[in-house]
């Protein structure tokens, strides 16, 4: 983006020496499906991920005699 705007190449290092001197980080955009359905995921983590977790645990318990 750099380049196209500015005419200008720099390395990724160089990019984020830049960036934290004027108080900036660098980021990756989020990449997330545009058919993501936020109230489906919301649901599965109430409802569905407790008892998997719980399930989980069970498993991971030592047997006693």
């Amino acid at each position: 983006m750099i380049e196209q705007e500015l005419g200008v190449s720099y390395s990724d290092v160089h990019v984020g020496r830049l960036l934290r001197k004027i108080g900036w980080s660098r980021q990756k955009p989020l990449e997330r499906a545009s058919q993501r359905d936020e109230e489906a995921i919301a649901r599965w983590r109430e409802e569905t991920w407790p008892k998997l977790k719980k399930r989980l645990s069970k498993k991971s318990e030592p047997w006693s005699s």
